[in-house]
């Protein structure tokens, strides 16, 4: 299932829950989405009223690809009156390049650690060997009660993730409830979910 559908689809439980009026499913939140390339999760989660800072591996994917699609996002809004794209002000939205073994330190070292409300993150489980660096990257971002939507696939051909050995490195991390928020595929097709990690 593809996280920038979901967030659209559940918008209106989204606001409610937070008690945010229609158009604004996340005002007030601190967002941030790992290993973002176009940053479509994190766009959704602007448009909404939050502040999103988009991470991605490669700076040159920020500059050339995710930077230029927020501006001209934001722009559009703007024209269009949105609640959430106030006029003459610049996006809530900062980028950040280099591997998730160093964002902990850096996050820790800017003062964002434990400050965010959400982590969305889509197709970043497929290697074993980066889901210590993810998880870590989670657990380090988010606040006591925050969450993490992770899209993936039930499994990953040639490179070993899945979905359930992510969750298997989530229990054996601990600090976090974790469950499948949404499932759709199966039979001929590889199954695609949504899992929602809680930090305890």
């Amino acid at each position: 299932m593809d996280l920038a559908q979901y967030l659209c689809q559940h918008q209106g439980q989204l606001a409610a829950a937070q008690d945010a009026p229609p158009g604004l499913a996340f005002r007030g939140q601190k967002v941030i989405e790992l290993g973002c390339g176009h940053g479509i999760p994190g766009l959704v989660a602007l448009s909404q009223g939050a502040e999103v800072h988009f991470q991605d591996y490669n700076p040159e994917v920020l500059r050339e690809v995710t930077a230029p699609s927020v501006l001209a996002n934001w722009q559009a809004w703007q024209t269009r009156g949105s609640p959430a794209a106030p006029a003459a002000q610049n996006p809530p939205a900062r980028f950040l390049g280099g591997p998730w073994a160093a964002l902990d330190s850096f996050l820790a070292v800017e003062g964002l650690a434990g400050s965010y409300d959400l982590v969305l993150t889509s197709e970043t489980i497929y290697s074993l060997s980066s889901m210590p660096y993810l998880l870590a990257c989670i657990d380090t971002a988010l606040r006591s009660g925050g969450q993490a939507l992770v899209a993936a696939k039930s499994y990953y051909f040639g490179v070993g993730g899945s979905s359930n050995a992510f969750k298997n490195a989530v229990e054996a991390k601990g600090g976090f409830s974790i469950r499948s928020l949404a499932v759709e595929g199966g039979g001929a097709s590889i199954q695609r979910e949504i899992i929602v990690l809680q930090k305890t």
